[in-house]
């Protein structure tokens, strides 16, 4: 049986849960195979590239697209993005010896978020700054928050209309204790969409990283489920999975990634040093 390596210490006291992971047991294995006993749609598009995507992202849950932006278009939002991280000292914030989270409100509901210290309830991803609604503190950032290829990509796989939901960056900086695998939810599935800003091309940088073929009917998420609950986990960790290799998705700046976030993912734990970049859209399908 494999389990997951990467996974920081946790306990019931000391792990965030998401919505989702509170359900009682036999409400959420019942939401589970609800959902994998629907039959995938038929894909359709009229366009042959986004057909081809599309029906990647439907059977293994997740499609990786390179050369999505260019590499001159990721510099200049690199830079956007820092300059917005070095107006509020987020680098030296980051590093300053204290636990739990910094917010920093950036006004129209933007918000930079930085994980301190491994302790208590933020037991993982030290070092990492999320931006929530990053698209409203940079306005620059619509070229891809507002791309109606990614929506295209993900209503042709799910055959259902797309809503985006937010726009986050995360700044990865010497994150060596990411959160293991896990699942966003086991009902319906919600979907994201990567950019990497910087090259994600060695083990190091910390890679978003998937199992393909875990967001369909899969016996370890019931079986993760049930340990998760004799445990005190929150029900949406994969722990359990065996049969199901990891994929580190290595990709130079610029591509796009595509994932069905019912599938199991985790963040690579990053080198001592190593930095990464990425722009990230959340999305729910609707109809």
């Amino acid at each position: 049986m494999m389990m997951d390596s990467a996974l920081p210490t946790q306990t019931a006291a000391n792990t965030p849960a998401s919505k989702s992971a509170n359900k009682p047991l036999w409400q959420a294995l019942k939401t589970a195979f609800k959902q994998d006993s629907k039959h995938p749609p038929l894909v359709q598009a009229d366009d042959p590239d986004i057909a081809r995507r599309a029906y990647t992202l439907q059977k293994k849950g997740v499609v990786v697209v390179p050369d999505f932006i260019s590499a001159a278009t990721c510099a200049q939002w690199q830079a956007n993005i820092e300059s917005l991280m070095a107006e509020h000292n987020v680098r030296a914030r980051k590093n300053d010896d204290v636990a739990g989270v910094d917010a920093i409100e950036l006004g129209e509901g933007a918000r930079l978020t930085i994980r301190h210290s491994n302790d208590g309830k933020d037991a993982y991803d030290t070092g990492m700054v999320d931006c929530f609604h990053a698209d409203k503190a940079l306005p620059q950032l619509a070229e891809f928050t507002q791309h109606t290829t990614v929506e295209a990509i993900i209503a042709a796989a799910s055959g259902q209309s797309v809503e985006r939901l937010n726009s986050n960056f995360y700044f990865n900086d010497s994150v060596t204790n990411p959160r293991g695998a896990h699942m966003d939810t086991y009902g319906p599935p919600s979907y994201k969409a990567f950019v990497y800003l910087t090259d994600v091309d060695t083990l190091d940088c910390g890679p978003y990283t998937y199992y393909p073929g875990t967001h369909g009917a899969t016996p370890w998420r019931y079986i993760s489920m049930m340990w998760n609950t004799l445990r005190g986990f929150p029900l949406t960790d994969a722990r359990l999975h065996l049969g199901h290799k990891a994929k580190p998705l290595l990709a130079k700046k610029g591509t796009l990634i595509i994932s069905n976030q019912r599938g199991f993912h985790k963040g690579w734990p990053q080198a001592p040093g190593a930095e990464r970049l990425l722009l990230v859209n959340n999305y729910k399908s609707v109809g």
